[in-house]
């Protein structure tokens, strides 16, 4: 738990959920028991997982022994005054990495959160938390995606030095792991930030292709990159001569980052947000990573499934331009390989024991079983 104490909220006593040093949950001792429940749901997305939450903070407060381990810090104050001194109803501590960051729900009173807050807990963190201060900002040029995104509140610097951004929270904590006409409604209305008609070849979405396998090349196994190579080489030949739309990802399109609000959506987690990318990419890294995540099975019939919406999605909002199977398969060949190199870059190697880079890596390799010819 090291560097939780620099953390400029609290202060008080935490019940800890979950993860305990890897990515734990932390909710202030004093809190009701349903405004615990409550708030809780603003960071648990699975059913099943907000039930044992709940089960065990039930149990808690119950037991004439605490069965939680508990945490104690008091307040970093900064050197003036900022959201972050309101009170905490929540806070989720990234995994261990030079990337961690820490999210803080804030409170008005007892289990009334009115924002949240996103704090880079190291110094490579940073660039996340301005990078999506950034993409808030741009956001709120599409009059389209008003009350679907969060607005962004306040941004600085902590006492500590590390970047911190606080915004509005969604206004629903239901979710759905379907794919939806709300969702396709939603990608719909990002194109409008941004869309350029190019070649494939001119592309952003080849261009950070080819320079994150230059970076990540002299890091890896000579196999490996002779791998990353062909599978890239086999991803740019159907595309040779195609012509088409790159527009603005979200960069983490997962239905934990989603809250269903009736006939819209409620998208958060902008950090990974990139322009030039694939109109295919959030979809099927909807349909896709939620199993790669928790782990299960993720072979060619499931891709298949998901290239036929990404295409349904596709010929749906964009008519004019030519998305033949050979065509989709070659996206999302292109949608694999550029999370596998999202993930190896930072690391500077291919973690193979990750549950995303094994599962994506494999169907990376058996390509053959699911690419159209």
């Amino acid at each position: 738990m090291n560097g939780v104490q620099q953390l400029p909220v609290g202060p008080g006593r935490w019940h800890v959920l979950f993860g305990w040093r890897r990515r734990p949950l932390l909710v202030p001792a004093g809190t009701p028991l349903a405004a615990q429940m409550r708030c809780l749901r603003h960071f648990i997305a699975r059913p099943l997982h907000r039930l044992a939450a709940d089960c065990l903070l039930w149990l808690n407060a119950r037991s004439p022994l605490a069965l939680l381990p508990e945490l104690r810090f008091a307040r970093a104050r900064g050197a003036r005054e900022t959201m972050l001194e309101a009170p905490c109803a929540t806070i989720q501590i990234g995994t261990p990495s030079p990337y961690r960051k820490a999210c803080a729900l804030l409170m008005a009173e007892p289990g009334l959160p009115f924002a949240l807050a996103k704090i880079a807990m190291e110094r490579r963190a940073d660039a996340a938390v301005q990078a999506e201060a950034g993409w808030l900002r741009r956001l709120r040029q599409v009059p389209d995606l008003e009350g679907q995104v969060p607005q962004l509140l306040e941004e600085g610097t902590t006492a500590a030095g590390r970047r911190y951004l606080v915004t509005s929270i969604a206004p629903s904590t239901a979710t759905t792991s379907e794919f939806t006409v709300r969702h396709a409604s939603f990608l719909a209305a990002l194109r409008q930030l941004r869309m350029r008609v190019e070649d494939f070849e001119l592309s952003v979405c080849r261009r950070h292709l080819q320079e994150a396998l230059a970076r990540l090349a002299p890091d890896i196994e000579p196999a490996a990159h002779a791998a990353l190579q062909r599978a890239v080489a086999d991803c740019e030949e159907p595309l040779v001569y195609w012509s088409g739309p790159y527009v603005a990802s979200q960069g983490d399109f997962a239905p934990w980052n989603i809250r269903t609000l009736g006939d819209r959506i409620f998208v958060f987690d902008w950090e990974s947000a990139r322009p030039g990318a694939s109109p295919l990419d959030d979809v099927l890294h909807y349909l896709l990573i939620g199993r790669a995540v928790h782990r299960r099975r993720l072979g060619a019939a499931h891709l298949a499934r998901a290239m036929a919406q990404a295409r349904s999605f596709a010929m749906a909002v964009y008519p004019q331009w030519d998305w033949r199977p050979r065509v989709v398969s070659a996206f999302a060949l292109a949608y694999l390989l550029g999370v596998i190199l999202r993930y190896s870059t930072p690391d500077r190697r291919i973690s193979y024991s990750h549950p995303v880079i094994r599962r994506y890596w494999r169907l990376m390799e058996r390509r053959a079983e699911w690419m159209a010819a």
